[in-house]
Order: C-alpha cells, then sequence, then structure tokens
C-alpha cells in the first residue's frame, strides 16, 4: 500500500510535471519554427505575386511594340516601298506617332542587313550593315517578330535592345525587316515599371540570360552590368537554368537575400525581386525572445501548482480504480458506483453508471436491429431496380439487380469501388454536383430522376434513369441511388427517330399528294396534295377532310366505309368525286392505311391522285362499245370442263391474246407458274363448295411478261343446280401493285436521284459497323455537300437545280463501288458508305474521284454549271464507334473543307468539333449584340474618280465583341443569314444609317446620299418594303437620301423582284445592284426594273492593268449601263491605275482603299463631311486628303 500511495503521489505528478514541462519547451520552439515558416511563404507569395505584375507589365509592353511592328512591317510589304528609301523614309517619319514607342527610334534593313532608312535620322545608320545581328537572322528565319538579346549599340554604344518584323512583300517573301530600338540607359518602358517596385531594403532586376547582363534594376548601377558568375548565388543559377518561384540564398554582395523569379515569354528575361532575410525575417526574431522567456516563467510557477492539484485530486479517483478493478475481477457485481462529488472524477463514475445501464438497452436495440436490417435487404434484393448505396464517393452497399446491371457475378466486385468507375466520364461533373446537393442539404432530400450512361464491369454502356437521396447509416451520412436499365426504352426512341426520318422524306419528296390525318383532320401533307386541291402552302394543315368532299353525306358515306376497311388492317382504295378550293370538281383516287388498326381514326396516312384524264378515257370506251365489251376487267368464260368459250376486249388488252387464240383453249395457258399446285386445288375446292372464289394471282400475258391480277370466278348454274359455266372477271393490278412498291420505295429511297435516303444510310451504317466490329475491318463515312448550289437555285430556278442533282448523283453512282452505300441526305448533302478499307488512303482516293468529277462543267439545258463539292471524312474505329458519331464528325470535317476554301476534302480531327462549339457561342452572342450595344456603323465614301468629290457614303456593319475584339463581316454576316438574324441586323443597320445621315443633314453637313446593303433573305421574310416607309418616317429622312443596293439574287426571284422593287421606287428610294457580274443576271428582268446604279464588283477591279479579260469585263458592265442609263460605281479601287483606267472607260465614281477605308463615325465625319457653305472648299481638301491617304490597316 505504501509502494502504491508512492507511485501515485509522486511518479505520477513528476511524470505530469515533466510532460508539462515538454509540452511548454516544444509549443515554444514549435511556435517560434511556425511563425518563421508561414512569414517566409507569405512574403515569398506576396513578393511572387509582385514580381509576376512586374513580369505580365513588360510582357504586355513588349507585346504592343512587336504587334505595332508587325502591322507597321505588314504595310511596307504590301505597298511594296522595300525597293524606295525615299518612301521608306517618308513613311517612318509619318508614323513618328508610333515610333514614339522605342526611345532609339527605328529603321528598316533590307533582305542583306544593309540599313535603308530610320527615323529619326542618325548619323552613320543608314548603309550600315546589320546582318550579323541575331535579331535580324532570327526575323528571316522566323518570319514573326523577335527581341534581341541587350547589347551595346554598334554606332552609339549605349546599351539597348532591338525588336525586329519582318516585311513580306505581296508575294509572300521577306524582304526586309522594321527595327525598333529601345535605349536602357534613358528613360525607357522597361524601367518604368521597375521603378513601380520601391523599398528600402530590397528592389528588382531584370536579367536577360541570353547576354549575362542585368536589363534593368532599382539600382541604376547595376543596369547593364555582368550577372554573377555560376556558384556565387544558388537563387540565380537555378532562375538561369529556367526555375520560375521563391527561394533563399547568399548574393554576390555577400547578404543573405529571399528573392522571386518570373519569366517574360516575349522576350526571354527574368524579372526578379529580391528583400534582405535581415529585414524580412526581424518581426520573427523579435517574437521568439518573447515566447521564450514567458515559457521559462511558465516552467518555474506551473509545476509547482501541478503538484499541489494533482495530489487532491487522485485520491477519489484511486477508489473508484479499486472498485472497477473488483467488478472486473469478478468479486464484485456490476451495479452503479456512488458519486461523492460532482467534478471530473464524479462525472466519470456517472458516465460509467449510464454505461452500465445502456449495455441492457443496446442488446434489445441490436437484436431489433439484425430482424430490421433483414427485412430491408430482403425488400432491397427483391427491387428490378439497382439499388446501391456509396459513402464517400465509395460503394458500400449493392443489392441483386445491381449486380446485374453492373455485370458483376458478386458484391465483392463493386463494393469499395469509387462512384467514377461506374458512372461515365461524360457524367462526372453533373453526378458530381448531385452528389455535392445532397452533401449540403440539412434534411432528407431526393433528387430528380435523370438520365445518365454508367458503365459495365467489362467496359460496356449502359444507359440507365438515377434517382438518389441522402441517408443517414451508423458510420455516418451517405448517398442512396436506383438507377433503372432504359436501354431498350432508347432502343425505341432511336427507332421512333428513324420512323419519323421516313415520314418526313416521303412528305416532302413524294410526287404524289400525301396526308396525315388524326380524326379526320389534316395534321400534316405535303405540297402535292395542297397543288392539288388548289390551297396556298400550310393552308389545310388542321381543317377537316370534309372540304375535299362534295357533299356532308358524300364525307360521311366515304368514312364509314374507308375506316371500316382500315379496322380490318387493309388498304382501302376508292375512286370518286373531289372538290377543289375554288368550288371545281375532280375525280380522284385515294388509297389509305391506318397507322394502328385498332384505332385508324386516331391516325392513318393517305395518297391522293387526279384521275380525270384516266376516266375521261373509260368513259369514252364504255360509250363506244356493249356491255361485255365496255367491261374495264377483263372476262373468260370457260365450260364446266375449263374450255374457254369467250372473252371480252379488256381480256385482250390485258393478257395480249385474241380471242381466236384463246377459244377452245384451257386457261392454263394463263398460267404463271408462281402459284402452287395446292393453291388451285384450294380454289376449286371454295368453288364447288361456295359457288364463288376472289383473290389475287399471278398469270403470264402473251409477250412472256407476268403480272397480278385481281380474279373473281363465279358457278353459273341451270334450274336443277347444276353447274354449266365458269365466269372469270379479273383486272391488272400492276398499277396499284407498283403503287405499294413506290410507297416502300419511298420511305427509303430519295424519289428526285432515287438514291437510298437519310433513313436507309442510317441503318446501312448501323449494319456496316457491326461487321466491322465483329471482322475487325475500317470503313468510311463520307459528307458531300455542293458548294453554291443556292445560287443556282436562286438565279437558274430549282428546276434546273434538281436536274443538276441527279447529274450528280447519276456521276457519283458510276464512281463508286457498287457494294458502298451512296445516299442522298436532303438538299444538296450526299453521303457515301465505303466499307472494307485497307487504309487511310484508300477513302482519299475515293474522294478525289469524286472531286474530279467537277473539273467540268455541266451541261443543262442551255447553260454550263460549274459547281465544286466540299468532301469531309470520319473514319472507323478511329473517329468514333456509333453512327451518330460517324455521322457527326464527317459534317464537320465537311464544314473544315469548305472554311478552307471549298472544292476539297478534309479528313476529321478533334479540334473540329470544338471549331463547332465555338460556332454555337459566336451565334449565342450575335444574339445579343444589338441589346448589348456591340455593334457599329463605318461609313465608306464614294468619290468622284476624277476629282475625288465626296459623293456618297455607304454604311458598314461592324461587330466590336467584348472578348474578340472586332469580328470581321465576313464571319458573322453569313451567320446571321443562317441562322434567321439577318432580319434583326439588316432592320438595325438600316434604322442607324437613317438616323445618323438624318442628324447630319440637321447639322448642315454636306453628303449627298447613304447607301444600305439588303440582304436577300430580309426580301424573303416579306413587308420589306413597309419597314423602309416606317423607318423613313421616323427618322424624318428623305427617301431620295437612301440607297438601298440588292444583289443579282433579287434578279433571278423574276416577277417578285419587281413588284419588290417597284414598291421601294414608289418611296422615292434609289436603286443599285452590288457587286454585279458575279451572280446569274436575267437582262430581260434588268432592264424592267427600275433601277439607278450597277456597282462593279472589285474581283473585277483589283486585276485592272494585270488581267485583259477582267478589264474587258469591266469596259461591257459600263456599256451596259450606259445603254440602259445607268449610273455605274466601281468598288475596290485601291490604285491610281486603277482609277484612271475606269475614268477613261467613262466611269464616274468609285470607292475603295485608294481613297479611304470604311471609317468609324466620328472620323468619316471630320474627314469628309463639310458644312453646305464650305462646299467648294471642302471638296478640293477631300481631293487632297484622297490623292495623300493616310495608311490604314485594311484588317
Amino acid at each position: 500500500m505504501l509502494r502504491r500511495a508512492f507511485r501515485l503521489t509522486v511518479k505520477l505528478p513528476l511524470f505530469v510535471l515533466a510532460l508539462l514541462l515538454a509540452v511548454i519547451w516544444g509549443l515554444a520552439f514549435y511556435l517560434s519554427h511556425v511563425l518563421k515558416r508561414d512569414l517566409e511563404v507569405l512574403l515569398s507569395v506576396q513578393q511572387y505575386s509582385a514580381v509576376s505584375v512586374i513580369a505580365a507589365s513588360i510582357e504586355q509592353e513588349t507585346r504592343l511594340r512587336l504587334k505595332t511592328l508587325d502591322e507597321l512591317a505588314q504595310v511596307i510589304g504590301q505597298r511594296d516601298l522595300i525597293g524606295d528609301p525615299a518612301k521608306i523614309e517618308l513613311f517612318l517619319h509619318d508614323n513618328l506617332a508610333v515610333g514614339a514607342l522605342f526611345n532609339g527610334g527605328f529603321f528598316v534593313l533590307g533582305a542583306d542587313g544593309v540599313c535603308l532608312a530610320d527615323a529619326p535620322r542618325m548619323a552613320g545608320r543608314v548603309g550600315l550593315n546589320l546582318a550579323d545581328r541575331e535579331y535580324f537572322t532570327a526575323t528571316l528565319a522566323r518570319r514573326e517578330p523577335v527581341v534581341g538579346m541587350s547589347r551595346a549599340g554598334k554606332l552609339s554604344g549605349r546599351p539597348q535592345v532591338a525588336m525586329s518584323a519582318p516585311v513580306i512583300d505581296a508575294a509572300g517573301q521577306v524582304v526586309g525587316a522594321l527595327v525598333g530600338i529601345v535605349y536602357l540607359d534613358a528613360e525607357n518602358y522597361i524601367g518604368r515599371v521597375v521603378a513601380t517596385y520601391r523599398d528600402e531594403s530590397g528592389g528588382v532586376l531584370i536579367i536577360d540570360p541570353r547576354s549575362g547582363l542585368f536589363v534593368a534594376a532599382t539600382d541604376p548601377g547595376r543596369i547593364f552590368q555582368p550577372i554573377p558568375a555560376a556558384g556565387v548565388n544558388r537563387m540565380h543559377d537555378r532562375y538561369m537554368a529556367g526555375y520560375e518561384g521563391s527561394g533563399v540564398a547568399v548574393s554576390s554582395r555577400g547578404v543573405e537575400e529571399l528573392s522571386s523569379s518570373r519569366r517574360v515569354p516575349a522576350t526571354g528575361w527574368f524579372a526578379v525581386a529580391v528583400l534582405p532575410v535581415e529585414k524580412a525575417f526581424a518581426p520573427v526574431s523579435a517574437f521568439r525572445r518573447t515566447i521564450f522567456g514567458a515559457a521559462l516563467i511558465s516552467s518555474v510557477i506551473l509545476p509547482w501548482l501541478a503538484a499541489i492539484v494533482v495530489g487532491r485530486w487522485l485520491k477519489p479517483l484511486r477508489k473508484t480504480t479499486l472498485a472497477l478493478r473488483e467488478m472486473t475481477a469478478g468479486q464484485r457485481v456490476l451495479a452503479p458506483l456512488p458519486v461523492a462529488a460532482r467534478d471530473e472524477v464524479g462525472e466519470l463514475i456517472e458516465s460509467f453508471n449510464e454505461l452500465v445501464r445502456d449495455i441492457d438497452d443496446r442488446k434489445k436495440v441490436i437484436a431489433a436491429l439484425a430482424q430490421s436490417e433483414e427485412r430491408y435487404r430482403a425488400v432491397v434484393d427483391l427491387s428490378p431496380d439497382a439499388i446501391y448505396v456509396h459513402r464517400d464517393g465509395v460503394m458500400v452497399m449493392a443489392n441483386r439487380s445491381a449486380l446485374r446491371l453492373y455485370g458483376a457475378e458478386s458484391e465483392d466486385q463493386l463494393l469499395g469501388l469509387l462512384w467514377t468507375s461506374w458512372v461515365h466520364p461524360d457524367y462526372h461533373e453533373v453526378a458530381r454536383q448531385r452528389q455535392q446537393l445532397l452533401g449540403k442539404a440539412s434534411g432528407l432530400s431526393v433528387l430528380p430522376a435523370m438520365e445518365q450512361r454508367h458503365l459495365r464491369m467489362d467496359g460496356s454502356h449502359v444507359e440507365v434513369e438515377v434517382t438518389a437521396s441522402n441517408i443517414m447509416l451508423a458510420q455516418g451520412p451517405a448517398i442512396l441511388t436506383i438507377a433503372r436499365d432504359i436501354t431498350r426504352r432508347k432502343a425505341d426512341e432511336a427507332r421512333l427517330k428513324t420512323v419519323l426520318a421516313q415520314q418526313e422524306a416521303l412528305l416532302d419528296n413524294a410526287l404524289v399528294g400525301i396526308v396525315l390525318l388524326e380524326e379526320r383532320v389534316i395534321t400534316r401533307c405535303n405540297r402535292r396534295f395542297e397543288e392539288l386541291f388548289g390551297y396556298d402552302e400550310d393552308e389545310m394543315l388542321d381543317q377537316r377532310t370534309e372540304i375535299l368532299y362534295l357533299t356532308k353525306e358524300f364525307y360521311e358515306s366515304v368514312g364509314q366505309r374507308a375506316y371500316a376497311a382500315l379496322a380490318d388492317g387493309g388498304t382501302y382504295v376508292e375512286e370518286l368525286w373531289l372538290r377543289r378550293k375554288d368550288g371545281s370538281r375532280f375525280w380522284g383516287e385515294l388509297h389509305g392505311k391506318a397507322l394502328d388498326p385498332r384505332q385508324p381514326r386516331a391516325g392513318s396516312v393517305w395518297i391522293f391522285a387526279d384521275l380525270t384524264a384516266q376516266k375521261r378515257d373509260q368513259e369514252r370506251s364504255r360509250l363506244a362499245a356493249s356491255v361485255f365489251e365496255s367491261a374495264s376487267e377483263g372476262i373468260m368464260i370457260t365450260d364446266t370442263d375449263q374450255t374457254i368459250l369467250a372473252v371480252n376486249r379488256a381480256f385482250t388488252e390485258i393478257t395480249g391474246y385474241a380471242d381466236q387464240e384463246v377459244i377452245g383453249k384451257n386457261p392454263s395457258l394463263l398460267s404463271s407458274g408462281r402459284q402452287p399446285p395446292e393453291f388451285y386445288r384450294q380454289m376449286w375446292e371454295t368453288l364447288r363448295r361456295e359457288g364463288k372464289w376472289r383473290g389475287e394471282i399471278w398469270n403470264r400475258r402473251k409477250s412472256g411478261e407476268v403480272f397480278p391480277e385481281l380474279l373473281s370466278i363465279g358457278v353459273v348454274r341451270d334450274e336443277e343446280d347444276r353447274a354449266t359455266h365458269y365466269v372469270g372477271v379479273f383486272s391488272d393490278i400492276s398499277a396499284q401493285k407498283l403503287a405499294e412498291q413506290q410507297l416502300s420505295f419511298l420511305a427509303h429511297h430519295d424519289p428526285l436521284t432515287g438514291l437510298p435516303n437519310r433513313a436507309l444510310f442510317n441503318d446501312r451504317l448501323v449494319h456496316a459497323l457491326q461487321r466491322a466490329e465483329r471482322e475487325g475491318t475500317r470503313l468510311a463515312v463520307m459528307f458531300i455537300d455542293l458548294d453554291r448550289f443556292k445560287v443556282v437555285n436562286d438565279t437558274l430556278g430549282h428546276h434546273l437545280g434538281d436536274q443538276l442533282l441527279q447529274s450528280v448523283a447519276q456521276q457519283f453512282r458510276q464512281s463508286v463501288r457498287a457494294v458502298d452505300t451512296l445516299a442522298r441526305l436532303g438538299g444538296d448533302e450526299f453521303a457515301l458508305l465505303a466499307e472494307n478499307l485497307g487504309e487511310t488512303q484508300d477513302a482519299i482516293v475515293v474522294a478525289r474521284k469524286l472531286l474530279d468529277l467537277f473539273a467540268r462543267p455541266f451541261a443543262l439545258a442551255e447553260h454550263d454549271i460549274h459547281v465544286s463539292s466540299s468532301i469531309g471524312i470520319s473514319f472507323y474505329p478511329e473517329d468514333g464507334q456509333r453512327a451518330a458519331e460517324l455521322i457527326q464528325h464527317a459534317d464537320a470535317a465537311m464544314y473544315r473543307a469548305k472554311a478552307k476554301g471549298r472544292n476539297g476534302y478534309v479528313c476529321y480531327a478533334r479540334e473540329m468539333t470544338e471549331h463547332a462549339a465555338e460556332r454555337l457561342r459566336l451565334e449565342a452572342t450575335l444574339r445579343r449584340s444589338i441589346d448589348n450595344g456591340e455593334l457599329r456603323l463605318y461609313f465608306q465614301p464614294q468619290v468622284d474618280l476624277a476629282s475625288g468629290a465626296l459623293l456618297g457614303a455607304e454604311a458598314l456593319v461592324r461587330w466590336h465583341h467584348p472578348e474578340m475584339g472586332l469580328v470581321p463581316p465576313a464571319k458573322f454576316v453569313p451567320l446571321a443569314e443562317e441562322t434567321g438574324f439577318i432580319g434583326a441586323l439588316g432592320e438595325w443597320v438600316l434604322r442607324e444609317a437613317c438616323t445618323k445621315a438624318s442628324a447630319w443633314r440637321a447639322r448642315g453637313y454636306r453628303l449627298p446620299g447613304v447607301s444600305v446593303n439588303l440582304s436577300i433573305k430580309q426580301f424573303e421574310r416579306g413587308n420589306m418594303v413597309g419597314l423602309v416607309a416606317a423607318i423613313l418616317a421616323e427618322t424624318g429622312l428623305p427617301a431620295g437620301y437612301l440607297e438601298l443596293e440588292i444583289t443579282e439574287s433579287f434578279i433571278a426571284k423574276g416577277e417578285e423582284a419587281l413588284r419588290f422593287v417597284g414598291g421601294l421606287r414608289l418611296l422615292g428610294v434609289h436603286l443599285s445592284v452590288d457587286d454585279f457580274g458575279t451572280g446569274y443576271s436575267c437582262l430581260a428582268y434588268l432592264k424592267r426594273l427600275p433601277l439607278q446604279t450597277l456597282k462593279i464588283d472589285k474581283s473585277f477591279v483589283m486585276d485592272i492593268g494585270r488581267d485583259p479579260n477582267n478589264e474587258t469585263i469591266v469596259h461591257t458592265i459600263i456599256a451596259l449601263a450606259r445603254s440602259l442609263g445607268l449610273t455605274v460605281v466601281a468598288e475596290g479601287v485601291e490604285t491610281a491605275e486603277q482609277a484612271a483606267f475606269l475614268v477613261r472607260e467613262g466611269c464616274r465614281a468609285g470607292q475603295g482603299y485608294h481613297y479611304s477605308p470604311p471609317l468609324p463615325e466620328a472620323e468619316f465625319v471630320a474627314r469628309w463631311l463639310r458644312p453646305s457653305r464650305d462646299a467648294a472648299a471642302g471638296c478640293a481638301t477631300i481631293a487632297d486628303e484622297a490623292s495623300h491617304p493616310a495608311p490604314e490597316n485594311r484588317s
């Protein structure tokens, strides 16, 4: 007892005291270490952030100077100034404002490295050979702007950095370089950036690793000084090796410093910020001394107090320990202990007492929980849906349906898997978001069902519908998920889409009237059906078919007969009188088929044909012949021995046998051999039993042709009911059979070209992929789209467009293998499925072969039509495993081929789908461009070519995108036309142009008129005349000041164009034909249109002086305009020689970069507009400006 008391009262306090001292001093040292480490990290992050800002600022300023040099170099190359030093020098001095970016000026080097001109002038620089400079050789080799290394100037001897950009002529050759100089010993942009970082003890260094010099520093004395040698400064060595970050090292001056580095990509330099360690960690040293003093005082006071307190605490604890030891040894019954005090020991005893009371309760709960879990497990295992639980992203429970769904043989294969193992990567992000929602929910939360794609154990995919909720397990919160296999439902949806596509092709391409009815209401019909009954497009939709019949009673009686037949599952056919919209009637034929015979009124398809001419012929035949001979069906009479006694004329017409050739013979001479003997045996049994027989049979004509007929045989009996004759009445149902075959053919083929349609192509592609997977072969899918086919349709008409498609399809069919599938998907799109390919080159050979078909024009009617095609190719298995993927990727490749200039092929690459996504983003932002105020109007002046006087201005739209900058019109205007946004865009341009012109007139500016382009898409939307009138009234601009520019596509609209243009002329608006000579103009309509101006397309003007053919075209257009009394405006005038030629040919007006590029409103007003009272002086000034235009970036 004395030994135990000694251990409790002495050793335990001593242990506690020792532990307390260890904790105090350990905590003191730990806090000191952590404080120093955290401060070092914090200082490093701050210093690295600062040096990153400095590096980014230098990078931005350097990029600005490189871009400026490159733009000026492009202008020098485009203007071909490299051969004329005087013009170069004049050009450089005109751009000294740009040269202010370089405090050492800039100069131009020839291809041999000799300086041709400089600005400002520096003695001895012109003529100096700098071919040995690395920036010059790098510029010539890389054909892009570069930054040279820092060095002393060859003439000035001053420290400097050179930047250069290549000068590329019109032929694409590098003919020199434009060089800008930045002196390092004078104020420069590098020094200004470095000066922003000021600290009494630290500083900033800019290091050029190529020259081994300091380019800039907060300490001016270190500029252009060599960096320390290797091994002197450990961090400098790491920076020279490319390291970007922070660290501590001893500098070349013997001072321990904290430094951070960041690379400047454009120059290859390093920006380094330094701070002495002594200053950086001064607060840490002071705080460490305070911590250690406090620890020393605590080491004396706290042990003394602890020794007193622990002794008093141990006494009740010793009694409790003794009682617990006795209960453990069985010397005492397990029962609650008395609580002597309400301190920690008392709480420990109370907790023990609670534990004793809970033991019995837990035994009961555990038994009940086991029974509940067993019942829950049985219910979960019986569920047809997969049910599983995952906690912290790991599966902890799965039922039998989950094993079947994921292809697992036992639960062990699933348990322990991360959720990313069974969720397809395409759905990782959405699954993660759903888990986060459940994790943040405070109570029970059930997420709505959604469709996902999961992975089976063998790697295959399975489509599932997933619901999830949060639950609480003993181990903590978890997620319960129920997954239902919807693979079959997805397959049903795919089949439904195929059926809908077939219906779409049937309705759009059939040559007969086709209509879809629901409860005898027209829900869908093709255009031929509307034309047959004289209705406009979509006018018949949602109307009852009562409008087709002569009377309501007739309508109801036909419905009773037809739907009774459809309910039997057959095809209903009837010839009857039908009524057109204008009240006239015609004899028609209808064929009907129920979509579901059980509910024929819920949906049925009907084919209508006009039989007026056919019925007229039949009526004439009936009037000219006897009752027997006038019958349209063939009639044959035999005796009971089956000897032919008589036939009518229809018999001869159908079979080809004259009556004298068959009378006295057996009807078996017509037998085709297609029906087996059992067929005839049953037919005669029916005749003997019922006295009649009716059915379809195949017979043979005299010519040997086999044909189907509908035959009815009746027995003629005498007074004693004995059979005396047999009468057979039959009709040739070849047409009906052909119609049924055509229905089947139209469902899977294009009626115009006879090629497989999209549905059949997709079906064959799916089967081809199955064969390729099974046999390990490759295949290719080609998407073929005719280039500019819409121009042919708009200018020459749809009938010639259809003939062109038929010719192209025929040549395609002759150029591919019989085993390949060639299909027309719609419009001018074709597709080719090529199987069993050996190499990629095999498909490319086929693509080139198809492209070669367009080398020669297609001769249609009196036209030689030149078209080309663009082809996109995707390969299995490289570019996709499923049909939809291959088709989508081939389509993306085809659009890339069009973007590259058309008339070519492109094989699919992954970035093409990214390009398609980018196009969708551009479309979305384009629709918001008007509301966001991102559109601007630029104005290009139209001038008198002889005097340079202002004649008008053309308004051109520009899009300033907040992220992409200035988007060229060639990129967003076609997109606006494709998406239908051109209506809103054109209205905005017209209203904005009229508003600007009206405001200028109100301010007294002299502007004869403003021109606005009009898209044919705006014309097709209708009511354009009303819109123009409303805008003119709204803005107050007189109609005579507005000129609308239309393209030759308008002229091809014929009478529609005449009405449209006539309406605009009634308003007083001027009209011109833009880009004349590039389309298919109809001169008959051109002379009838009330036009004022023809605009010669710039593609003809740009080759004046180089191409005699284009000069002849320009001459012809001017002569044509003169003969029609029209004004001519030349577009794209860029040189004085072009302007002089046009003046000689009689063209008075023009526009182009020779006079001015399109200008923003403010600049256009400042340069071109003058008040009316100063008109004369303004013309002279404008003419002078036009002869010396300022350099512009034509992009």
